[in-house]
């Protein structure tokens, strides 16, 4: 229910006024709502008027330039809609007290490196040390908030849903480059820059749509998620159900001073729940990332991480170091000090516009995880490394899970 998410207020475009009234559910939820949190309309409110009425909230003119982009590098800006900052501007903790609900006026199912990034694909690989290609979004941010993230460009955003964002990607999946780029086996990353498992999202189905319109294309498919509701029964039934390529990609750091928004303390590793995914014979695909020197780079806790993953079915870990881009550490900044003059002090090493650990200190803990999975018999790879001339790459048991060399 819309009303135990732990929303304050609720931020509506105009536009999906039709969607929310043709949804039975989801009006009852907003009545619901009306008695307990604020409900703002950014345009006319229309049929939404009486809930509006009843919950003491506002309606403000649409702009003419409400597009916001939010895919990777775009969503590092600040140029953010003023008058949801005005709507905002009293609250201690936007995202966690604020919910938008909007639109999808733009493609949702994009190939990172023509559409973002405006690059050939060989060159696109070599900026980012990155083969991920194919990413779709549903919302516009990450409830979770953890302040590592490379999405981490601005928490006092709200959480935002594509209500219709998967009548959209019904459109975008007609799109001949897409196609092209399925057919050859490029996976389609459920994620990103948000999580489609987390609770808010599993309200909206937001997971259960996209599913629905992706099982009729040929595709390969993994949901990165860092909620444990992934293993809930009716989304393991869901996953179960799919009749395409599916995997799971879990990312635990143990980090939990910095990952308070989490559904769960990450001081320890969710053994139980995700043993659920590996029971139903869901593919699931450990990401331990990222490693900061100091925190979370103990072999023995890495090492304790690993038998753990490997007790429960997990054959496969993916590892990655921290990664700062230089726009997520001026946003740190403004909000996390203390962390901000920590990261700074152990990420010193410049690639282009990122920040990372001194490269000697990857390439040693680099070998001795490459000695800890083998002792274990698991699979590894790298995410995003920039390990320069290093061959640690090469060594490597498994392809990453972004390369079509993982699917074949």
């Amino acid at each position: 229910m819309l009303s135990e998410l732990g929303y304050k207020r609720l931020i509506i475009d105009s536009d999906v006024i039709h969607t929310i009234v043709n949804n039975n559910l989801l009006m009852d939820e907003l009545i619901c709502f009306s008695n307990i949190g604020q409900i703002n309309i950014l345009g006319a409110s229309g049929d939404l008027k009486d809930v509006v009425k009843r919950s003491g909230g506002y309606c403000l003119p649409q702009p003419n330039n409400s597009t916001y982009d939010t895919t990777l590098e775009s969503v590092q800006n600040d140029n953010y809609n003023s008058r949801i900052n005005r709507l905002c501007s009293d609250l201690e903790n936007v995202r966690n007290d604020v919910l938008h609900l909007k639109s999808a006026n733009k493609a949702v199912l994009v190939d990172l490196a023509k559409t973002v990034y405006k690059m050939d694909y060989k060159a696109y690989q070599k900026k980012l040390d990155c083969g991920l290609r194919l990413v779709y979004h549903a919302m516009e941010s990450c409830p979770f908030q953890c302040i590592y993230c490379f999405a981490n460009y601005n928490h006092q955003t709200p959480t935002t849903i594509l209500l219709d964002a998967h009548e959209r990607l019904r459109s975008d999946l007609q799109d001949s480059h897409l196609k092209n780029l399925i057919q050859s086996g490029f996976p389609i990353h459920l994620g990103s820059i948000s999580d489609l498992a987390s609770k808010v999202a599993l309200n909206f189905n937001l997971l259960p749509n996209a599913l629905e319109e992706l099982s009729k294309v040929n595709a390969n498919i993994f949901i990165g998620t860092k909620s444990i509701h992934i293993s809930d029964s009716f989304v393991l039934d869901l996953l179960k159900s799919f009749p395409g390529k599916i995997v799971i990609t879990f990312s635990y750091t143990s980090l939990s001073a910095l990952e308070s928004n989490l559904p769960y303390s990450s001081e320890t590793f969710p053994q139980n729940m995700l043993q659920k995914i590996t029971n139903e014979g869901i593919r699931l695909v450990l990401l331990y990332r990222p490693i900061i020197p100091g925190m979370n780079d103990n072999p023995e806790q890495i090492e304790s991480t690993i038998t753990s993953a490997k007790k429960i079915g997990i054959n496969q870990i993916g590892f990655g170091f921290a990664k700062f881009h230089v726009k997520i550490l001026d946003q740190i900044k403004k909000r996390f000090e203390k962390e901000y003059d920590y990261f700074k002090s152990v990420c010193t090493d410049k690639i282009d516009d990122n920040f990372y650990p001194p490269k000697d200190y990857r390439e040693r803990l680099a070998a001795n995880i490459k000695k800890i999975c083998n002792m274990h018999e698991i699979q590894y790879f790298y995410l995003c490394q920039s390990f320069l001339e290093s061959n640690f790459y090469q060594d490597m048991t498994s392809p990453c899970i972004c390369s079509t060399e993982y699917w074949q």
